[in-house]
């Protein structure tokens, strides 16, 4: 939907990598990112279909939950 000025907002999820995902917390120890566990699917996500990456790890305590924030790209 067109926002301010006619332009489009579209959101979607880059492409990240393991070590980029488990890097970008900084609500958790480095010793818990690199214990989390990803998607199991991790490898063969499509991303260009996502408007954001969200998943339970069920090895963690009280099965907290992950998620990545869509980007924003403006275009005219």
């Amino acid at each position: 939907m067109p926002g301010p000025g006619g332009r489009c907002t579209v959101h979607r999820v880059e492409p990240l990598t393991d070590t980029q995902i488990r890097s970008s917390f900084v609500n958790c120890t480095k010793g818990e990112a690199s214990r989390l566990k990803l998607p199991l699917d991790f490898a063969e996500l499509p991303w260009e279909d996502l408007d954001f990456l969200g998943w339970v790890d069920p090895g963690a305590p009280c099965g907290r939950t992950w998620s990545c924030r869509a980007r924003t790209v403006r275009s005219a």
